[in-house]
């Protein structure tokens, strides 16, 4: 009788651990689905400011082309702004790199 009463106890136990564990289970899966669209999220928003960065980048392609038949004092102004242009490219490619950097470093901890 004695022994019966130790083994109820013990699956007692064991039952208590399983349903503690399927618990904790079925947190870490929410948690990792959680962690995967917000992974999602950030690289989409990455490759839509990629495909940004590219289109301004052509812009300048086509605005360099377009300077072989403007006067001298036009093709200066559109020098300019297209070292701004890419200027700020770079600095929006730089922010966001820092900005992937933080957001995977977040989903890190």
């Amino acid at each position: 009788e004695r022994e019966r009463q130790r083994e109820e106890y013990h699956l007692n136990v064991l039952q208590s651990s399983r349903l503690r564990l399927e618990d904790e289970i079925r947190v870490a899966h929410t948690e990792l689905g959680t962690e995967t669209r917000k992974k999602k999220i950030l690289d989409d928003e990455k490759k839509r400011l990629m495909q940004t960065m590219d289109a301004d980048r052509q812009a300048i392609i086509n605005i360099s082309s377009e300077l072989k038949g403007i006067d001298a004092d036009e093709r200066t102004q559109k020098m300019q702004f297209v070292k701004e242009m890419e200027s700020l490219n770079n600095e929006l490619e730089f922010l966001l790199a820092q900005c992937e950097n933080q957001k995977t470093i977040g989903l890190l901890d």
